[in-house]
Protein backbone atom coordinates (compact mmCIF):
# COMPACT_ATOMS: atom_id res chain seq x y z
CA UNK A 1 0.00 0.00 0.00
CA UNK A 2 1.47 3.34 -1.06
CA UNK A 3 1.96 5.99 1.56
CA UNK A 4 0.17 9.25 1.04
CA UNK A 5 2.74 11.97 0.48
CA UNK A 6 2.40 15.33 2.13
CA UNK A 7 3.16 18.59 0.41
CA UNK A 8 6.22 20.25 1.88
CA UNK A 9 5.62 23.46 3.80
CA UNK A 10 7.81 26.32 2.65
CA UNK A 11 9.76 27.96 5.44
CA UNK A 12 11.94 31.01 5.82
CA UNK A 13 15.04 30.80 7.95
CA UNK A 14 16.21 33.87 9.80
CA UNK A 15 18.21 34.77 12.91
CA UNK A 16 15.39 33.69 15.19
CA UNK A 17 14.93 30.23 13.68
CA UNK A 18 12.52 28.74 11.21
CA UNK A 19 9.34 30.68 10.50
CA UNK A 20 6.50 29.44 8.26
CA UNK A 21 6.25 31.51 5.08
CA UNK A 22 2.60 32.32 5.78
CA UNK A 23 3.63 33.92 9.06
CA UNK A 24 6.53 35.84 7.54
CA UNK A 25 5.97 39.56 7.25
CA UNK A 26 6.85 40.62 3.74
CA UNK A 27 7.55 44.30 3.33
CA UNK A 28 7.01 46.41 0.21
CA UNK A 29 10.16 46.49 -1.88
CA UNK A 30 12.06 49.76 -1.40
CA UNK A 31 15.53 51.11 -2.08
CA UNK A 32 16.60 49.82 1.33
CA UNK A 33 16.48 46.31 -0.19
CA UNK A 34 18.86 47.30 -3.02
CA UNK A 35 22.17 45.42 -2.70
CA UNK A 36 24.93 47.71 -1.48
CA UNK A 37 27.50 46.32 -3.93
CA UNK A 38 25.67 47.80 -6.93
CA UNK A 39 27.05 50.97 -8.51
CA UNK A 40 25.17 54.22 -9.19
CA UNK A 41 23.86 53.10 -12.60
CA UNK A 42 22.44 49.91 -11.15
CA UNK A 43 20.89 51.72 -8.19
CA UNK A 44 19.26 54.23 -10.54
CA UNK A 45 17.85 51.33 -12.55
CA UNK A 46 16.60 49.72 -9.31
CA UNK A 47 14.78 52.94 -8.45
CA UNK A 48 13.28 53.05 -11.95
CA UNK A 49 11.97 49.49 -11.54
CA UNK A 50 10.30 50.43 -8.25
CA UNK A 51 8.70 53.49 -9.83
CA UNK A 52 7.33 51.47 -12.78
CA UNK A 53 6.01 48.55 -10.73
CA UNK A 54 2.32 48.34 -10.00
CA UNK A 55 1.92 49.35 -6.32
CA UNK A 56 1.43 46.35 -4.05
CA UNK A 57 3.03 43.82 -6.39
CA UNK A 58 6.67 43.77 -5.29
CA UNK A 59 7.77 42.65 -1.85
CA UNK A 60 11.10 42.22 -0.11
CA UNK A 61 11.10 38.62 -1.42
CA UNK A 62 11.46 40.01 -4.98
CA UNK A 63 14.77 41.81 -4.38
CA UNK A 64 16.90 39.16 -6.14
CA UNK A 65 14.64 39.14 -9.21
CA UNK A 66 14.79 42.94 -9.42
CA UNK A 67 18.58 42.75 -9.10
CA UNK A 68 18.76 40.16 -11.90
CA UNK A 69 16.60 42.39 -14.12
CA UNK A 70 18.70 45.47 -13.36
CA UNK A 71 22.05 43.72 -13.95
CA UNK A 72 20.77 42.28 -17.24
CA UNK A 73 19.42 45.66 -18.38
CA UNK A 74 22.74 47.42 -17.70
CA UNK A 75 24.62 44.59 -19.42
CA UNK A 76 22.28 44.93 -22.41
CA UNK A 77 22.85 48.68 -22.56
CA UNK A 78 26.63 48.25 -22.40
CA UNK A 79 26.63 45.58 -25.13
CA UNK A 80 24.39 47.75 -27.31
CA UNK A 81 26.76 50.71 -26.89
CA UNK A 82 29.74 48.47 -27.74
CA UNK A 83 28.03 47.27 -30.92
CA UNK A 84 27.16 50.83 -31.93
CA UNK A 85 30.78 51.86 -31.43
CA UNK A 86 32.58 48.81 -32.85
CA UNK A 87 30.08 47.33 -35.29
CA UNK A 88 28.63 43.83 -35.61
CA UNK A 89 31.82 42.29 -36.95
CA UNK A 90 35.56 42.70 -36.66
CA UNK A 91 38.50 41.54 -38.74
CA UNK A 92 41.09 39.19 -37.27
CA UNK A 93 44.83 39.71 -37.89
CA UNK A 94 44.51 36.96 -40.55
CA UNK A 95 41.90 39.01 -42.41
CA UNK A 96 38.90 36.89 -41.41
CA UNK A 97 35.61 38.52 -40.50
CA UNK A 98 34.25 37.50 -37.10
CA UNK A 99 31.06 38.31 -35.23
CA UNK A 100 31.53 40.76 -32.38
CA UNK A 101 31.23 38.87 -29.02
CA UNK A 102 29.05 41.72 -27.75
CA UNK A 103 26.21 40.30 -29.86
CA UNK A 104 26.13 37.19 -27.67
CA UNK A 105 26.26 39.31 -24.51
CA UNK A 106 23.38 41.42 -25.82
CA UNK A 107 21.29 38.35 -26.71
CA UNK A 108 21.91 36.68 -23.33
CA UNK A 109 21.06 39.91 -21.49
CA UNK A 110 17.86 40.24 -23.53
CA UNK A 111 16.80 36.72 -22.54
CA UNK A 112 17.57 37.35 -18.87
CA UNK A 113 15.70 40.66 -18.94
CA UNK A 114 12.62 39.09 -20.49
CA UNK A 115 12.55 36.24 -17.93
CA UNK A 116 12.91 38.65 -15.02
CA UNK A 117 10.42 41.11 -16.54
CA UNK A 118 7.87 38.33 -16.81
CA UNK A 119 8.45 37.30 -13.18
CA UNK A 120 8.01 40.93 -12.07
CA UNK A 121 4.80 41.48 -14.05
CA UNK A 122 6.39 43.87 -16.56
CA UNK A 123 5.13 42.10 -19.71
CA UNK A 124 1.58 42.33 -21.07
CA UNK A 125 1.00 38.59 -20.56
CA UNK A 126 2.35 38.52 -17.00
CA UNK A 127 0.46 41.70 -16.06
CA UNK A 128 -2.82 39.85 -16.61
CA UNK A 129 -1.95 37.52 -13.72
CA UNK A 130 -0.94 40.22 -11.22
CA UNK A 131 -2.55 40.11 -7.82
CA UNK A 132 -1.98 43.11 -5.59
CA UNK A 133 -1.25 42.22 -1.98
CA UNK A 134 -3.54 44.10 0.37
CA UNK A 135 -1.00 43.53 3.15
CA UNK A 136 1.69 45.29 1.13
CA UNK A 137 -0.70 48.10 0.23
CA UNK A 138 -1.56 48.57 3.93
CA UNK A 139 2.14 48.80 4.86
CA UNK A 140 2.77 51.19 1.96
CA UNK A 141 -0.11 53.42 3.02
CA UNK A 142 1.09 53.43 6.64
CA UNK A 143 4.73 54.09 5.70
CA UNK A 144 4.08 56.87 3.21
CA UNK A 145 3.53 54.97 -0.03
CA UNK A 146 5.67 53.29 -2.61
CA UNK A 147 7.03 56.56 -3.95
CA UNK A 148 9.27 57.08 -0.93
CA UNK A 149 12.81 55.94 -1.70
CA UNK A 150 15.57 55.97 0.86
CA UNK A 151 19.06 56.15 -0.59
CA UNK A 152 21.88 54.20 1.02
Amino acid sequence: MAKKSHKPHLRLVDDTGIVPVAAAKLQPLTMTHCPTHLDKRHKAAWKSVLERAIPGTLSSADAEVVTAYVVASIMHADATATLAREGMTYTTPNGLARVNPAIRVQMDATSAMLRAASALGFTPKSRKNIRVSNDLMDVADRDGGFGQFAEH
